[in-house]
């Protein structure tokens, strides 16, 4: 445990993990930030992590983000321990990868964030009835990347640019969660892939 301990300061506090330790602190901070966490949002609560975090990190280097979006259409999805584990699993959940890992700020407080292969293997079903295998999981759980320079200028957008200040026309004209969740044209630009497909591929 102590050698746990002992690598993790280490990790948080080397020359060449700086900026990810900075990263790491302030992401955990922002879970318990009311104007960027509302639970049932990770939709908007991503575009606000990233807003933040390209303001209060000089290193952090949006161009190396990218956002998912975890379809559980096939396999009702839910974080191994997330902060209310008596709901339901999710038909989606939307996480921001950077650099290799995974930062969902709906996981326990002041978790570390894993590496995306580690997420991807804890994600898993609602009931006994849909439990899978983490194999199993990895080939029916669907993800889609979306490089996150163009979410956070496109989210809450209607479709000629201009910025729906209420984000929830409901309509199609707007690029909000149904828009780069479920779309013909999101698709045709950032088509899913399996996430076996996904941890398997080199960032």
């Amino acid at each position: 445990m102590l050698f746990r301990v002992l690598f993790f300061i280490a990790v948080l506090t080397s020359p060449a993990s700086a900026s990810e330790g900075c990263l790491i602190k302030q992401f955990w901070s922002l879970m318990n930030d009311a104007c960027v966490y509302r639970e049932g949002y990770c939709h908007t609560n991503i575009q606000q992590m990233l807003f933040v975090l390209s303001k209060r990190i000089p290193n952090f280097d949006i161009r190396d983000a990218r956002v998912l979006y975890v379809d559980g259409t096939n396999v009702p999805i839910r974080t191994l321990a997330n902060r209310n584990t008596t709901k339901a699993g999710w038909s989606f959940h939307v996480v921001m990868e950077y650099r290799n890992r995974i930062y969902d700020l709906d996981t326990p407080l002041r978790s570390f964030p894993p590496q995306k292969k580690e997420y991807f293997k804890g994600l898993y079903a609602s009931t006994q009835a849909h439990a899978r295998s983490p194999a199993d999981h990895l080939a029916k759980v669907r993800v889609r990347v979306i490089p996150a320079e163009t979410y956070v200028a496109e989210y809450g957008k209607f479709m000629d640019g201009a910025f729906d200040g209420n984000r929830f026309a409901g309509d199609g004209s707007v690029r909000d969660w149904r828009y780069f969740g479920y779309s013909k044209e999101a698709e045709k630009r950032f088509p899913f892939q399996s996430a076996e497909e996904y941890v398997g591929n080199p960032m």
